[in-house]
């Protein structure tokens, strides 16, 4: 069975990297096309119950820096493995975050998504709470640095 593809312009050769799953494997003189492209989005429909290969995937993407297609899958996987927390978690850290889209307000939506779906959640509670303190600790910073509070209060 062949286990990867590498994918050149001129040609597509089996091989068996180590490192990245079959779909992943992509040369650098193609850089520019995307999964999707290389029809390779077809896998998806008889694997997307595999979270590790959803894990896979984004994280092969976050490499490639495809900020928003890192996006689109996290939205993709949470509407099949919705009751995931962490998974939940960590699409609210990758949006917030500086490697991400930096966007805390879509964080925000994401965690509110979250809590509905997962009422009972400590986790998703905990998060929401540990992000929110965050937001405050940089309007803190903001003021301070704009001389707008004094140091003390805070």
């Amino acid at each position: 069975m062949l286990d990867h593809l590498v994918v050149s312009s001129e040609t597509l050769q089996p091989t068996q990297p180590k490192h990245l799953p079959y779909f992943l494997v992509v040369t650098s003189a193609i850089r520019t096309y995307t999964a999707e492209q290389c029809g390779i989005y077809v896998f998806w429909d008889v694997l997307q119950d595999d979270l590790h290969l959803w894990e896979q995937h984004i994280e092969f993407t976050k490499l490639m820096n495809e900020k928003s297609y890192v996006s689109r899958l996290y939205t993709k996987v949470l509407k099949i493995h919705s009751h995931n927390e962490d998974l939940w978690v960590r699409s609210a850290r990758w949006e917030s975050s500086k490697e991400g889209n930096m966007n805390p307000d879509l964080a925000r939506e994401i965690l509110l998504k979250a809590q509905r779906v997962n009422p009972e959640s400590q986790l998703i509670f905990l998060e929401m709470f540990r992000m929110e303190l965050d937001l405050a600790k940089i309007a803190v910073k903001r003021k301070q640095i704009l001389g707008l509070v004094d140091k003390k209060v805070c």
